[in-house]
């Protein structure tokens, strides 16, 4: 086999190389493009405000729902704690890491809910009234009562009760009283709820960025988008050597088209 033919073997070898490397890597590369510019306007876009709902891709991220749920019935409406945040029905009322609910009850126009360490006084529609905190607590909250339209604390200190403003809490160690019973929420509104509180788990500008870097396949994702870099590496180099060998072939056949009839070889 003569050198010229096999210099035209390997020269189209890296043509096809180059042909299916490249429709490898356009799969990456539209990925790439897209998540890019994505997340470029995430401001814009509010990536990081929206959540993902699907759920095959929050169990993907193992984003599963609470072993246990704490709820308490109050009137007509539950009160319950899905991880660290709190549920008034199916309204979201925000992260509360003051520990595990205890119990809540109604107290005029208010809701008293208690967690280990924060008892919260909340409107009938769930905003946040006032916040008490560990300081301003007689002990580490186990429950909550009404006793003689009074709220009382159980607590690890004892019981206690407090006055019109919640401000000053008097012992009470003779008050037989127990704390609100907990109560499992009803089926269908623990699956509304179940639905919110995971897709509040993922934001899509978690999703983009993970696609963006492989990382949403694990590590092994991450060595895939290396080895995309490295087939586009591959692609820019071998297309410039293409380039390259057809502008001096192109160079060479203009050469000879122009030589003189009596000086061409035969």
């Amino acid at each position: 086999m003569s050198r010229r033919r096999r210099h035209r073997l390997k020269l189209k070898s890296l043509y096809v190389w180059h042909r299916w490397v490249g429709l490898v890597a356009a799969l990456f590369v539209i990925v790439l493009a897209v998540t890019g510019l994505a997340l470029n306007h995430t401001e814009e876009l509010e990536l990081d405000a929206r959540h993902v709902r699907t759920a095959w891709l929050l169990d993907w991220y193992g984003i599963a729902v609470p072993e246990s749920v704490p709820a308490w019935r109050v009137g007509d409406r539950w009160i319950s704690q899905w991880d660290r945040r709190l549920y008034l029905d199916t309204r979201d009322l925000g992260e509360h890491p003051e520990g595990r609910l205890r119990g809540a009850v109604a107290w005029g126009d208010l809701l008293i809910v208690a967690l280990d360490q924060a008892l919260l006084l909340l409107t009938e529609g769930g905003e946040l009234v006032e916040k008490l905190a560990a300081d301003d607590l007689p002990g580490t909250l186990q429950g909550v009562a009404l006793v003689r339209e009074r709220p009382l604390l159980l607590t690890n200190a004892g019981q206690y009760a407090g006055d019109d403003d919640l401000v000053a809490w008097q012992p009470q160690p003779d008050a037989a009283v127990s704390p609100t019973a907990p109560a499992s929420l009803p089926a269908e509104l623990a699956e509304r709820i179940a639905a919110h509180w995971r897709g509040t788990g993922l934001t899509l500008e978690r999703v983009l960025l993970d696609l963006h870097s492989g990382r949403i396949l694990g590590p092994a994702g991450v060595y895939l988008m290396d080895a995309a870099a490295v087939l586009l590496l591959f692609l820019s180099l071998s297309g410039g050597g293409i380039w390259i060998v057809r502008a001096v072939r192109n160079r060479q056949r203009g050469r000879k088209a122009g030589q003189p009839a009596g000086r061409r070889r035969h």
